[in-house]
């Protein structure tokens, strides 16, 4: 069984995720931006 690789955004999606989330709950943002910021993933926030 071939083992699949994580997906990664690129430098431009980020930004631009990141940007959308300016007009979110400010919760919704820090959220984003620490999830971003030190490389964790979702469950590993939860």
């Amino acid at each position: 069984m071939a083992r699949r690789l994580p997906e990664v955004l690129t430098a431009d999606e980020v930004q631009r995720t990141l940007a959308a989330l300016a007009t979110s709950p400010p919760e919704h943002a820090l959220f984003a931006q620490l999830l971003c910021g030190t490389g964790m993933r979702i469950l590993e926030r939860l």
